[in-house]
């Protein structure tokens, strides 16, 4: 049975507030911090539910939208929509939210590269970077610690979602084909494929 938690179909903008009046604009990605309270990208936009109200992140980097937020123990990490530099240059990246800041993971240049989803676990990010028109991505690790990534293996699909635990990757993917979600098993400390 899937039931209505909030908001309102009825309207279109973020209203924050207890759970009964709060409302969301285009409710997106959903994460759970370890601490209960539960993080929904709206519009760009982070709301918190801290169980007993939702509330807006005022983020210091107002540019920086949010568009898919994963969680791992109390730490929310988001991957964001395309921004454009000082030099007019398009960017996105992987945050780590830090009270009212974005703080960078690593950022990527949005007019040769796409990435639709990150998983979190322990300490690595796992995303899947697609080049534009290609239908190819390369499945890479990235240790939140040291900033160190490497590319596990060369794929030859288009990635659409991604989770990870300690023993496998699951993917959703597409081709020219088709769809297919995979599941492959890897070695987390080594990183063997």
């Amino acid at each position: 049975r899937i039931s209505r938690w909030c908001g309102d179909a009825d309207k279109f903008e973020s209203i924050d507030g207890r759970l009964e009046d709060a409302t969301f604009c285009i409710a997106g990605s959903i994460a759970e911090t370890d601490d209960g309270c539960i993080y929904i990208s709206d519009s760009g936009t982070i709301r918190k539910f801290d169980g007993q109200e939702f509330s807006t992140l005022n983020m210091e980097q107002y540019y920086i939208k949010a568009d898919v937020l994963r969680a791992a123990d109390n730490v929310l990490y988001v991957l964001s929509d395309v921004w454009y530099d000082l030099s007019g240059k398009p960017k996105y990246g992987l945050f780590k939210v830090d009270g009212n800041n974005f703080v960078p993971i690593v950022e990527f240049d949005a007019e040769n590269t796409n990435i639709k989803d990150f998983a979190v676990c322990k300490n690595y990010l796992y995303y899947a970077l697609s080049i534009p028109f290609a239908d190819s991505s390369s499945l890479t690790r990235l240790n939140i610690e040291t900033g160190e990534s490497e590319v596990l293996c060369a794929l030859d699909y288009t990635v659409r979602g991604i989770c990870a635990d300690e023993n496998k990757i699951y993917m959703s993917c597409y081709d020219e084909v088709g769809s297919y979600a995979y599941i492959t098993e890897y070695d987390n400390t080594s990183g063997e494929i």
